[in-house]
């Protein structure tokens, strides 16, 4: 029985990362990794200065555009690593996973 874990369902860009933040005592836990995967839209404004808090971000795109957008506002990280998935053969669309790490 898990009884340390609390579940939102909502839309990306219709969560609240403040309420995340206010959810409990996290003081005992080292975050240090995060994971994004948003939507084709990208991250708002609010999730990306919140990605700066952290030491790692494991970045999934399935867009382009708004990932260099998104890179573009994260100063404070840098690309590690880099990996290309091919998901849908014969189609334009792949995932890019990116390893970014705190500069």
């Amino acid at each position: 029985k898990i009884e340390n874990l609390q579940v939102k369902k909502c839309r990306a860009e219709d969560m609240d990362f403040q309420e995340l933040c206010d959810l409990g005592p996290l003081g005992d836990y080292d975050f240090s990794t995060l994971l994004l995967d948003p939507p084709r839209a990208g991250l708002s404004d609010q999730a990306r200065e919140m990605s700066s808090r952290f030491d790692r971000v494991i970045y999934i795109s399935c867009n382009p555009q708004t990932l260099v957008r998104d890179l573009s506002r994260m100063e404070s990280l840098r690309i590690q690593g880099a990996c290309l998935f091919d998901q849908f053969p014969w189609t334009e669309h792949a995932e890019v996973a990116l390893n970014l790490v705190k500069t």
